[in-house]
């Protein structure tokens, strides 16, 4: 979510470290389009070069694995997300 007075790109570096515990310094906008019913949804969809760093496991994040976009197809993705990927050319 996108806090009063934050831009897209500051929320997504936000969300990023809290969840997953990496900083991030630079993302490049890949994407930007409305979804859901209405299209009342805008999504952001973020760009950017990362190493295989440690993520900080939370509550909300019991495993983690960095894989290619390739492989992610060997993964059993919920329709929407595969969908997506796709659709950005990912995969």
């Amino acid at each position: 979510t996108i806090e009063r007075g934050e831009t897209p790109e500051e929320a997504a570096k936000r969300e990023i470290k809290e969840e997953l515990g990496i900083e991030v310094d630079k993302l490049e906008l890949v994407q930007k389009r409305k979804i859901g019913r209405f299209q009342r949804y805008e999504v952001w969809v973020f760009e950017s070069e990362c190493k295989e760093v440690p993520v900080v496991l939370n509550k909300e994040i019991r495993n983690v694995k960095w894989v290619s976009p390739e492989d992610a197809l060997k993964f059993n993705l919920v329709p929407f997300l595969r969908k997506e990927l796709e659709s950005l050319g990912a995969i």
